[in-house]
């Protein structure tokens, strides 16, 4: 059980020249000197016929407080703030209880934890201030695992350290192994269902609720539902939606008030064409259905799994009749604000967007995503984009995320950039805009015209199809991921005055001049306070580009061929560039902030990717991975008052994987230790020791 607070937006330096006139010491004017200047009137106020002021936080009145906790964005913070003093731990108390959340793991932990809690809300006279109740976990009433999912890439997913690196990033796996199993629907006289009494007690009791968000495997229980309806103005948000029913053959009745409640606000749901089994799986189809006849749902995000075996059952898929009981004449058309696309197999061509513009009004939309996951590099094609710009239109989206696939393996794609650009034109001045794949700087050209004077928040993350068919294109007339380089940047900073967030590739370039050029121009974004930087450190012109030049300064060593058929210098420099030290990290920060302008740089977030990529779909070996992974080190660094707090991202599962040795005698090893020399005397006893950054050359 954890409790998490939640900052909110405000003016932080009219908030300031609050703190400052109570907590700063003011001089005493004179009588003599009170007289104003020029304007014939005079005040003489003896303010020492007032009680002094206390000094510090505890002279500060309540709503002040209030205002400095609303700007404290972490827990940690915010607790520690509260502990200040009494007035301190008044002001904070609403914060401190308005999201809460339960972790489900069994009946009895699940009754202990829900009255551990309602002790805390009750001593503490907490209960009117909580809005949020979160739901997550599975309630097992025997030991096993009510998912038909293969968590393995989950558990990958935290073995990289990606879970810290992408702590926003719900990964979708482009080959996980997925059932769609119909069972007994959960029922109100089940034991299932009674074991969630201790939660609907607390729905009861917690007048002020206004929103549940329900994200465990377990199926959603009856008495929640009832419990929720007695709040009126309670959302529900379900974040793990999935029919039990037989579909199409049946829809349970408690499925369909589920489904079509009014106080369901948004769902999230994963679903596929055919499961593992060879079962076909009917969930984005009723979803669809679904739409418009839950009178308040706004929000769906749909995960598209093309799960592994499923290729293996070769047949025609069945024909979806509607949903079983409902009349399947002119479908109820929603209205929904904000649709999500994500995952694999659905961007290939228009069917899916044909389907769901039939079923709801894509012009209430205000946010749409389509793609974009980290692990699932598929976006939409040409000829989706054109589908979309020829019949459909968002005049009121203000928040896009898309990924963007070329698709040239096998057929060049001569007119896709053109293509790009009618999309892009499509939609009104965006104030949130995320661009994962395929990118051409004429495509840039008119995202940044289209939308930059309004964009608060910009993620640009350009990369290509790695995989390289022998019948295909041939790899040196295949595109290579737009390289965003001083110029470009430079544009943004032009063109994006409102920008508050960026994420960005930067092409690392062993630290030289250039690259310090592009970390300077971030000083000069005015309002820029989140930086993410994905610090690029491959090379696809080894493969991609037949006129690459050979280095100059490659020695005897560096032109050796290695196993995969290029230069060792190559791998030499890809060393180079993932070599990210926390001393590299603080020298980027610093060059940042000493020529920031405006609003101050709050966090830096710094992934290190790319080593080994050299424009093919060739795996490494395992020695010259295990080399990358311990270099390629991220870093997170905040502003603490006036300095900078920097911890090492993924660290844990480092320091697990470094367990992994690296032969000596090894090819990778040897190539690293040309780059890094052993250093004699110097007691370490691994060569995870012996290597640094390049400096940062400013």
């Amino acid at each position: 059980m954890s409790f998490h607070s939640q900052s909110c937006p405000g003016n932080h330096d009219h908030l300031m020249s609050f703190v400052e006139f109570f907590l700063l010491p003011r001089p005493r004017v004179p009588r003599s000197q009170a007289n104003s200047t020029g304007t014939g009137l005079s005040y003489h106020m003896d303010i020492s016929i007032y009680p002094p002021k206390p000094r510090g936080l505890a002279g500060l009145p309540h709503e002040i407080l209030q205002q400095i906790a609303v700007h404290i964005a972490d827990k940690q913070g915010l607790c520690a703030f509260a502990l200040a003093n009494e007035a301190c731990h008044f002001a904070t108390t609403p914060l401190l209880f308005r999201n809460i959340q339960l972790t489900i793991v069994n009946p009895e932990k699940l009754r202990l934890d829900v009255d551990a809690l309602l002790n805390t809300l009750s001593r503490t006279t907490s209960q009117c201030h909580v809005r949020s109740l979160r739901l997550e976990g599975a309630l097992r009433l025997r030991l096993d695992w009510l998912s038909g999912e293969d968590r393995s890439g989950q558990r990958w997913h935290v073995s990289t350290g990606l879970n810290e690196i992408l702590p926003c990033e719900d990964p979708v796996y482009s080959d996980p192994l997925h059932r769609y199993h119909p069972g007994p629907v959960i029922t109100k006289d089940s034991k299932n269902n009674k074991a969630w009494q201790p939660v609907a007690s607390l729905i009861n009791r917690l007048a002020s609720l206004e929103a549940l968000v329900y994200d465990c495997a377990s199926q959603f229980p009856p008495i929640l539902q009832d419990a929720i309806h007695q709040h009126p103005h309670c959302k529900l948000n379900h974040r793990s939606f999935r029919f039990q029913s037989d579909l199409p053959r049946t829809l349970h009745p408690h499925e369909l008030a589920l489904a079509t409640s009014p106080r369901l606000h948004s769902l999230k749901v994963k679903c596929c064409r055919r499961d593992s089994s060879g079962r076909d799986d009917f969930t984005q189809e009723a979803i669809m259905d679904l739409v418009g006849l839950a009178p308040n749902l706004k929000e769906v995000e749909v995960i598209n799994l093309g799960p592994g075996r499923s290729w293996n059952y070769n047949r025609p898929r069945g024909r979806w009749q509607g949903l079983p009981g409902i009349d399947a004449g002119s479908p109820a058309i929603g209205s929904l604000i904000s649709l999500s696309f994500r995952g694999s197999h659905w961007a290939r061509e228009p069917r899916l967007i044909q389907a769901w513009a039939r079923h709801t009004d894509f012009s209430c939309l205000q946010r749409l995503v389509l793609g974009g996951s980290y692990m699932t590099e598929q976006g939409i094609c040409e000829v989706v984009m054109d589908w979309v710009v020829q019949n459909c239109s968002f005049p009121h989206v203000k928040s896009l995320r898309v990924s963007l696939e070329r698709r040239d393996i096998r057929v060049a794609r001569p007119d896709w950039a053109n293509t790009a650009v009618a999309f892009f034109r499509l939609f009104g001045p965006l104030q949130e805009l995320s661009v994962y794949g395929s990118l051409e700087p004429i495509v840039l050209d008119v995202i940044l015209s289209q939308h930059g004077p309004t964009l608060q928040k910009l993620c640009l993350y350009p990369w290509e199809e790695e995989f390289i068919s022998p019948d295909g294109v041939p790899p040196t007339q295949r595109a290579m991921p737009m390289i965003l380089g001083e110029a470009q940047v430079l544009q943004i900073q032009d063109q994006c005055p409102k920008l508050r967030e960026l994420m960005i590739c930067v092409k690392r370039t062993k630290s030289d001049q250039h690259e310090a050029a592009i970390y300077r121009i971030f000083g000069r974004m005015e309002r820029l306070q989140s930086l993410f930087l994905v610090l690029d450190c491959s090379n696809w012109r080894v493969i991609r580009d037949s006129t690459y030049p050979h280095d100059d300064n490659f020695d005897d060593f560096d032109q050796e061929l290695c196993k995969y058929g290029f230069k060792k210098g190559y791998i030499r420099e890809s060393y180079l560039n993932s070599a990210v030290d926390e001393a590299l990290a603080r020298a980027i920060w610093n060059i940042i902030n000493q020529n920031k302008i405006g609003a101050q740089l709050q966090a830096l977030r710094l992934w290190t990717t790319g080593g080994g990529v050299f424009g093919d779909s060739t795996s490494a070996s395992n020695h010259l991975f295990s080399i990358y992974r311990n270099l390629s080190r991220s870093w997170l660094v905040e502003r603490v008052g006036d300095r900078a707090d920097v911890r090492e991202l993924g660290r844990r599962a480092r320091e697990k994987r470094d367990q992994d040795t690296v032969p000596e005698d090894s090819e990778a090893m040897q190539i690293f230790r040309k780059t890094w020399p052993r250093i004699e005397g110097s007691g370490h006893k691994d060569w995870r020791e012996d290597w640094q950054s390049l400096p940062l050359q400013i």
